[in-house]
């Protein structure tokens, strides 16, 4: 069975999006772990920490939260 691992906080500019990139990356590149990483974020900074374009994503969160997929 997988662990899950939530980082939330209602303010801002606390380091959430930060911390979360970077503890997924570890977890998936040094420790060989599966990562699913979930951004609720409507900036996309976790996207675009591993370089990706959020605006070029074809479904969002809320096309599966409303299965739209």
């Amino acid at each position: 069975m997988g662990r899950v691992i939530a980082i939330n906080n209602n303010k801002g500019g606390q380091g959430k999006s930060s911390l979360v990139s970077n503890l997924g990356g570890v977890l998936g590149k040094e420790y060989n772990k599966r990562v699913l990483l979930i951004d609720t974020d409507g900036q996309g900074n976790t996207a675009i920490a591993f370089g990706l374009n959020p605006d070029e994503f074809k479904n969002t969160l809320y096309d599966v939260i409303f299965s739209k997929v």
